[in-house]
């Protein structure tokens, strides 16, 4: 069902909470990478489902890298 959006929402930071972009009520995306530019300057990834942003702290870039091989 197609809905018309009724309501404009900041999407923010999963890190530092700050305002990032806007998005309205009918939006649905993920596997989109931002990257903070007023906080923390870290890398989020953006998932919105059913026009409500899903917080997801985990992202490749927090994970510690390990070298293999190296010591």
């Amino acid at each position: 069902m197609i809905t018309a959006p009724t309501e404009r929402k900041w999407l923010t930071c999963t890190h530092c909470g700050a305002k990032h972009s806007i998005y309205d009520n009918t939006a649905n995306c993920n596997g989109v990478f931002l990257k903070c530019t007023r906080g923390c300057k870290r890398e989020f990834e953006l998932i919105i489902e059913d026009g409500v942003q899903v917080s997801k702290k985990s992202c490749p870039a927090d994970s510690p890298r390990t070298v293999h091989g190296m010591s």
